[in-house]
């Protein structure tokens, strides 16, 4: 009967009337953005479902990694001893000339005669405020002399930066800057900066020559980088390299060979400022911050209270300074080292996500710029042995009096002599003697969190060694220590602060490894970060961008972390080898924009990067978030920065990842009835009884008495029917079997949980046959369908089952198997047949099966079955109906050695009415010159309505409707290909109809429809784009007749080139006089490859999608899901899949062009372990008033009578990532959320079509 229309969800979640007409002009430009699930690498990940958890509506903008500048670009500067971006300059800002380091003498005819630094550090974004100008601040680390540049800032376009005018700035009054390291915008609009690691100041005193090959105890044995930085900074003085080494300087100690350099005068942070002159003329304020100490700090926070300051040692330790006096005035203070205590553990630890340690601080000493002053000149005389008494150890044993430390992985005996010295010019030094946590973890630089009591700290890399463990208020001198094992890939940890900006504990977020997920390329794994070095935070929107700098990744990425999910998101890699040196969060700045500042080293063609990313429009958005980026594998993404390629900002909302409802093996209370129980995907009969298992025996199948459980789900679905909550599951089992099951929303968690179960009733159609995909018609009831259907020519007639090689199994093996398995439905097993295929015959029958199937259910949780025979008797793969309610398109699923399916459209005589209507079956014909494009037409094989076909399927054969000669004997009538066999058939009179809806697949061969698909998964209609968009999970030189246009029977339309790993084909939907959804051409959409990023089990890239089998499409929001189903089964034991762990896929389904090419949006929002496919994927709009993405995960069967692959804890799973409860979420158009519902809340009486839970009362 005709029944109301209802947008309940799933694939056809908007629905129109026949007078509302959608066009692709009207679909809304939202988007929505899910979080990224990386690829799982560690064995954690490998084996749990990890699923994304949170997304982002509104309007999704295109990004691309910009330039300001790079190195040796001329870039205006107006002094005349410079002239291009990153030349190393003198003290009188002349730049320099190259030289060569490993003989110092001049640099080759290929080097340039300018040196340059290729090595930006840093880049901030400033304002002159008296004159409005925008500047930016770029500062070059080496080679030394450092050297920052001033440039002025202009906007082209409204949103781009340009470079106007550039100055490098004089720090001729400090003796210049030594390898300036980090810079970071200051609360009060100025820029702070740190000197790298200083020279040596114990190896500058002990060493008794700088270079001389004669002997060992120069400076450049023990220290050849920091003997290298030297000589280069002396340029700053005039001082060549190649005149140290002629006079026959090098070879006396440092102090008398280069007696005007002092070491102590270097490795301070320093501020910059803008101010102006009397005439209007922008000019630098530059000062070295040395009350704050001589860390060649590698990261510095400066808290918003203006008065505290964090800092990370160059060589280790976490350093806090408390300045006194005024806010934002560093000139005097208190400096302290932070002591770690683990938390919550003991014994051997690696750190890890999650891992905790508190902090406490260790005063060093209270100093001022004015006392440190007279040791920081030219003539200043201060030694490092006038801080300490120092000696070599022995087998790590120190001399009496002095302790042994360990200070950036080197240990030292060291006393203190003048710990008011010290704590400046040797802090890090001094730390370790008191007792500070200095020698385990190497930190990098810090990003502040506005009005937050967090803030962020990366580590390069955790050298291992010991810390006392936090014994809470017990903590004392005599504290256990925790053993800490070094990790060269580092972490990135949370700090927390109190009141007064104190850092009380930390927390790690983020640390790489090693062990799991590496390569040759990458010694750390690409799914974790590797020496994180620069460090950003994303205030308003809420995210801490961390960037790479290592030789452990062959490319360095920038995460987004979300402090929300505490999930990171790869969102840009730089070119091979080029480290990202810099982050910078700019709000509200030239023009008004907002950008995030970016700077680059050295990457694979040499020059630097002054970039950025930008402008991101903030005006009506409260979250923004990123398109994930692939980890580069070719050769020509690897040697290009590559960003991003979208930021949808918008309304953010966490919904905490996939949960799940039920599994198999799970027992639910039996609804209406809790002293009985379910188990879900136990085989039973019709009765409902647990069936016997069977085994393989030496000439017949034997019964073994246990249960069997089947841990294969068919299309499993979620309704809403008059707000009670139901899913409708199905085992693929044989016989099979379907449960409505009873969901109800916690009020405490708000998650959905399964309460009870009830079986539906199957017996009137003769039991279940194997179930696939599915849908949720318009009409909120579940569509399945019956896939792999018993093919009656195996049930011709036979003298036996088994014991010769004229019987049933030896002629049809896999159809004797699945009809003795199936029987047990009636209670039959094989000894009751007493080997005599007559008795099967008597109770199977196959035209009983192979059909699409409607489930409905009513408020009350009762069901109606019903076999939609209609819509044709084939495998049916998956069912997509059409807004109109009448068309429905439809796959034909072959696998493995009996391929050759057809595409079938019915299209139905009244609106959401399917039991009466037009069966038509696809024909292709390629596209000339192209292996990638087809003409569609669409043959029509008849009309029925279902009761006539119901009523003759029980009494009809092959033979009443085919003539048919055996393939030994020469054909006469026509010759069709199906299922990779060659038949000789022909359609008997007045039989065709008959034919047409019990035979669909020859009967569509004869007409020469096109039977050809093999590995045909999914199918979906996207509104977006107005397409719909058909999968094949795979075409292998073994699917010939895809491949070849001389197959035998066959029509030959098709063929394609192989793809291992898949491909999706779209179609685009034109009203015709036959429906308002037609569709005439067939084109390559998708295809994955296995070209790059195939390594370990993948054999496909795992950063695209692979073997595509289910998909939907998200409404309003230009997403379409994509469901991997890439394990190939076809292979005996041996399986082999396309991606270890199957994925669920977001992508958008318009193409995108741009400079590298046509591209999709792809983004990875669920994985699961391996050998287990997703199955069961649908986008529901409206389940209890919110929205879900349903999942489930099957395991994987061979044939046989027990084809399970792995056996270690089976289970099917159906769950749901979701609850999307933003308004954002249901972006259909007003008019179709405003079609009221459809709402069974009959009460149905007793005898009806509805089968009710026990004890129900009937009207």
């Amino acid at each position: 009967m005709q029944r109301g229309v209802a947008p309940a969800g799933g694939k056809v979640s908007l629905l129109l009337c026949a007078a509302v007409l959608f066009s692709t002009a009207a679909v809304s430009v939202a988007y929505v953005q899910f979080e990224p699930v990386l690829v799982p690498k560690s064995g954690e990940t490998k084996e749990a479902i990890i699923g994304s958890q949170k997304v982002t509506y509104g309007r999704a903008t295109r990004q691309s990694f910009q330039k300001v500048a790079r190195t040796t670009e001329d870039h205006n500067c107006i002094l005349r001893g410079c002239q291009r971006m990153g030349e190393v300059l003198d003290i009188q800002r002349n730049n320099l000339t190259n030289f060569d380091r490993e003989t110092l003498g001049k640099a080759s005819d290929k080097a340039t005669k300018v040196d340059f630094s290729h090595y930006p550090s840093g880049g901030v974004l400033m304002q002159e405020e008296d004159l409005g100008r925008w500047f930016m601040l770029y500062q070059f680390e080496k080679p030394n002399p450092g050297t920052v540049y001033r440039m002025r800032i202009r906007l082209e376009n409204d949103t781009a930066l340009a470079s106007r005018l550039n100055v490098p700035l004089s720090v001729a009054e400090y003796g210049g800057l030594w390898k300036p390291r980090v810079a970071v915008l200051t609360p009060a609009g100025s820029m702070m900066g740190s000197e790298g690691i200083p020279p040596d100041g114990k190896l500058y005193e002990v060493a008794k020559c700088m270079l001389d090959a004669k002997r060992f105890d120069c400076l450049n044995n023990w220290d050849r980088e920091g003997f290298v930085d030297i000589v280069e900074f002396m340029r700053y003085f005039g001082v060549l390299p190649a005149t140290l080494l002629k006079d026959g300087r090098l070879e006396l100690a440092p102090s008398e060979a280069i007696p005007g350099f002092k070491p102590y005068r270097y490795g301070f942070p320093y501020d910059i400022s803008l101010s102006v002159n009397e005439d209007d003329r922008v000019e630098n304020n530059i000062a070295k911050l040395y009350a704050l100490g001589r860390l060649g700090a590698h990261g510095i926070a400066v808290m918003q209270d203006g008065f505290t300051v964090y800092m990370a040692g160059g060589k280790g330790g976490l350093f806090k300074f408390s300045a006194d006096g005024e806010s934002n005035d560093f000139s005097r203070g208190e400096l302290s080292v932070a002591i770690l205590r683990l938390k919550g553990g003991s014994g051997l630890t690696t750190v890890k996500k999650g891992t905790e340690f508190t902090i406490g601080w260790i005063p060093l000493g209270r100093t001022s710029a004015e006392a440190v002053a007279g040791f920081v000149t030219p003539d200043s005389p201060i030694t490092f042995s006038d801080m300490f008494t120092h000696a070599e150890s022995e087998g790590g044993v120190c001399p009496n009096g002095l302790e042994l430390v360990s200070i950036g992985g080197e240990e030292e005996c060291l006393k203190m002599i003048d710990a008011e010295l010290a704590a400046v010019f040797e802090p890090e030094r001094a730390a370790a003697l008191v007792g500070g946590t200095v020698g385990v973890f190497q930190f990098s630089e810090m990003a502040t969190r506005l009005d937050s009591d967090k803030f962020y700290l990366g580590t390069r890399e955790i050298l291992g060694g010991e810390v006392d463990v936090d014994l809470g208020k017990a903590n004392g001198a005599d504290n256990p220590n925790a053993p800490i094992t070094p990790n060269e890939c580092g972490c990135v940890f949370e700090l927390q602060v109190d009141e007064s900006f104190v850092a009380t504990s930390m927390i790690a977020i983020m640390c790489g490894t090693s062990e799991e997920g590496g390569d040759e390329l990458n010694k750390c794994s690409t799914e974790g970060v590797a020496n994180p070095r620069s460090l950003t935070y994303v205030n308003q929107f809420e995210y801490l961008l961390v960037g790479e700098d290592t030789e452990f990744h062959e490319n360095n990425y920038v995460w987004a972390w979300d402090p929300e999910t505490r999930n990171p998101t790869r969102i840009f890699h730089a070119s091979a080898g080029g480290g990202v040196t810099s982050l910078s969060w700019f709000q509200d700045v030239v023009g008004g924009n907002n950008y995030i500042g970016i700077t680059i080293s050295k990457p694979i063609d040499l020059f630097g990067w002054l970039s950025y990313f930008g402008s991101f429009d903030l005006t009506t958005a409260e979250k923004m978030s990123f398109s994930s980026v692939a980890v580069p594998y070719a050769r020509g993404p690897k040697r290009l920065p590559i960003s991003f390629s979208r930021v949808t900002v918008g309304e953010g909302e966490y919904f905490g990842g996939y949960k799940e409802l039920f599994k198999t093996g799970m027992k639910l209370p039996r609804t209406g009835n809790k002293k009985q129980s379910i188990k879900l995907g136990q085989v039973v009969d019709s009765e409902y009884n647990p069936v016997q298992s069977y085994k393989d025996g030496p000439v017949e199948p034997l019964v073994v008495n246990q249960e069997e459980m089947r841990h294969r789900l068919g299309f499993t679905s979620m309704i809403d029917m008059c707000g009670s909550l139901y899913s409708v599951a199905v085992v693929d089992s044989l016989p099979g079997a379907s449960y409505v099951i009873t969901l109800k929303e916690s009020k405490k968690t708000g998650k959905l949980q399964a309460v009870s179960a009830d079986y539906s009733d199957w017996k009137r159609w003769g039991g279940l046959w194997q179930s696939a995909g599915g849908t949720i018609s318009p009409w909120n009831s579940h569509i399945g369908g019956e896939v792999f259907e018993p093919d009656s020519l195996d049930f011709i007639g036979f003298p036996c089952l088994t014991g010769f090689s004229s019987c049933f199994k030896s002629r049809a093996e896999d159809a004797f198997e699945k009809s003795i398995k199936f029987i047990r439905y009636f209670g039959k097993y094989f000894k009751s047949l007493k080997n005599k295929f007559q008795n099967l015959s008597a109770v199977f029958n196959p035209y009983s099966y192979g059909y699409a199937y409607e489930i409905d259910v009513n408020k009350f949780g009762c069901s109606s079955t019903t076999k939609l025979m209609t819509l044709g008797r084939f495998s049916h793969g998956d069912i997509e109906i059409m807004p109109d309610q009448k068309t429905v398109y439809m796959t034909d699923t072959t696998a493995g050695r009996e391929i050759g399916g057809g595409l079938f459209r019915f299209i139905a005589k009244k609106a959401g009415d399917l039991s009466e209507g037009t069966l038509y079956a696809a024909k292709l014909k390629p596209v000339f010159g192209t292996l990638k494009r087809f003409e569609l037409k669409w043959i029509k094989l008849g009309s029925a309505s279902n009761s006539e076909l119901v009523l003759r399927s029980r009494k009809i054969k092959f033979t009443d409707m085919f003539d048919f000669i055996p393939s030994s004997k020469r054909c006469r009538l026509k010759e069709v290909n199906v299922k990779s066999n060659v038949e000789c058939i022909d359609v008997k009179s007045k039989q065709d109809k008959m034919a047409a809806f019990f035979e669909t697949r020859r009967y569509a061969a004869l007409l020469g429809a096109t039977i050809e698909f093999a590995n045909v998964k999914g199918l979906t209609f996207d509104r977006n784009t107005q397409k719909l968009f058909l999968s094949i999970s795979r075409v292998t030189k073994r699917d010939r007749i895809m491949l070849q246009d001389d197959i035998d029977g066959s029509s030959n339309d098709i063929k394609v080139s192989a793809s291992d790993c898949g491909m999706i084909y779209e179609m685009a939907t034109e009203e015709t006089d036959d429906t308002e959804y037609d569709v005439s051409e067939f084109k390559e959409s998708y295809r994955g490859t296995r070209d790059s990023g195939v390594f370990g089990l993948n054999q496909c890239s795992v950063e695209h999608p692979a073997n595509p089998g289910v998909m939907t499409s998200i409404p309003g929001h230009n997403q379409f899901l994509i469901a991997e189903d890439s394990c190939n089964l076809d292979r005996g034991s041996n399986v082999a899949c396309g991606h270890e762990n199957n994925a669920l896929w977001a992508m958008d389904p318009f193409l995108a062009r741009g400079k590298r090419g046509e591209s999709r949006e792809k983004t990875r929002i669920l994985t699961v372990p391996p050998l287990s496919a997703l199955e069961s994927m649908n986008w529901y709009a409206q389940i209890g008033g919110k929205s879900y993405i349903s999942a489930g995960v099957n395991e994987l069967y061979l044939g046989g009578f027990d084809g399970l692959v792995d056996k270690n804890e089976p289970g099917a799973r159906f769950g749901y990532l979701g609850p999307f409860t933003s308004a954002e979420a249901d972006k259909r158009r007003p008019e179709i959320k405003g079609i009221k519902q459809v709402c069974d809340d009959k009460k149905p009486s007793r005898g009806g079509r509805f089968e009710c839970p026990k004890n129900f009362k009937y009207n």
